[in-house]
This record gives C-alpha cells, sequence and structure tokens, in this order.
C-alpha cells in the first residue's frame, strides 16, 4: 500500500525509454534516408515483441476478496468535487504538452532554425524526462502525499510549458524538454493513484 504510487510509475516509465530511443536513433538514420528510419523504428518494434512475447499470455490470478461496484453517487461530496477538481486539472494539462508531443522537434528545426540532431536530442531529452518522471513523481506521491505531490508536478509541467515563451536557449529548452517529459507521464501514474484512493 505505501510503495503503490512508486510501482505505478515503474509502469509508466516505458513511454520516455521509447521517446529516447527514438530522439536518439532517427536523426542519426534520417540522414540516410526516410525510409532507413522507418525501417529502424519498424525492427525495434519488432524486436520488442519477440523479447516480450511469452510474457503477453500471462493470466494474472484472481483475489478472492469480493469488491462491490463503486458509483459516482456514492462518494461523498468532498470527493466528487475533488474528482472533478482532477479532470479539469488533467485536461489542462493535456492541453499542454501538446506542443511537445506534437510539435516540439518541428518547432526546434524549422522555426528555430537548428539541425535534425539538435531536435533529435531535444526529444531524447523528453523521453529521458519521461522515463524517469512516473518514477520520480512517484517515489514523491509517496513521500510527501500524492495531493501535494500532485500539486507539484502540475506547477513544474506548467513552468516547463511556459518556458519557451520566454526564452528560446539551449538551457531553456533542456529545462522545458526535461521539466514536460517528466511530468507528462508522471502526472498520469499520481492522477491514476490518487482517484483510486479516493
Amino acid at each position: 500500500q505505501e510503495m503503490k504510487a512508486r510501482v505505478s510509475g515503474v509502469v509508466f516509465s516505458g513511454i520516455g525509454l521509447g521517446a529516447m530511443i527514438s530522439g536518439t536513433i532517427i536523426p542519426l538514420l534520417i540522414y540516410q534516408s526516410v525510409e532507413s528510419a522507418w525501417l529502424a523504428m519498424g525492427a525495434i518494434a519488432f524486436l520488442a515483441t519477440v523479447l516480450t512475447w511469452n510474457t503477453w499470455s500471462i493470466e494474472v490470478k484472481q483475489s478472492h476478496c469480493t469488491m462491490s461496484p463503486a458509483s459516482f453517487r456514492d462518494l461523498s461530496k468532498r470527493k466528487r468535487v475533488s474528482i472533478r477538481l482532477v479532470l479539469l486539472a488533467y485536461t489542462f494539462s493535456a492541453i499542454g504538452y501538446l506542443p511537445h508531443t506534437l510539435f516540439w522537434v518541428d518547432y526546434i528545426v524549422r522555426e528555430l532554425g537548428m539541425s535534425f540532431a539538435s531536435g533529435g536530442f531535444y526529444w531524447a531529452v523528453f523521453g529521458i524526462g519521461a522515463a524517469i518522471g512516473p518514477i520520480v513523481t512517484g517515489v514523491l506521491g509517496d513521500k510527501i502525499g500524492l495531493k501535494k505531490a500532485l500539486l507539484a508536478a502540475f506547477f513544474c509541467k506548467a513552468i516547463g510549458v511556459a518556458l519557451p515563451l520566454l526564452s528560446t536557449s539551449d538551457v531553456a529548452l533542456f529545462v522545458s524538454s526535461l521539466l514536460v517529459g517528466m511530468f507528462t507521464p508522471g502526472i498520469v501514474t499520481l492522477v491514476s493513484t490518487y482517484t483510486l484512493e479516493l
């Protein structure tokens, strides 16, 4: 029970590993040809499938304890308000990460005039953040409590999203990539754990 947020964080860290791999391999291969980049990503996906294939059929043993289905109406007024506020914040958080996940590399390469390698580097930084973010937020949630950790995560992610509006220096782009990378899946970890505890 005490390590629930931490365990949840490990599950979501795979997102970051994928972003980190694509951010380092694609820029190297894109200079060869677009086809080689596509083939490399296909090969990586195929290899990952082969390596994990046997684990796909593992069945989790069902617990003998019975759980009654919960209804939103069964929750107290305070818990219903809390869920609505988390949903609202989560919605804005999802809107906030769109620039970094859809347009980040394109913005860095086309708008800022940097190289594909630079775009790939910042995407890899995003991936590193996404790989460690769920674990960091999980540990934070276990240490200071889920509510405080969630507030801190929303605040840090907002800083990361807003930072390129203030500066496009190398340091600002690095910090922005890292913060948004960390707290995009990190917030998923905290929200899923927090709502289950309500």
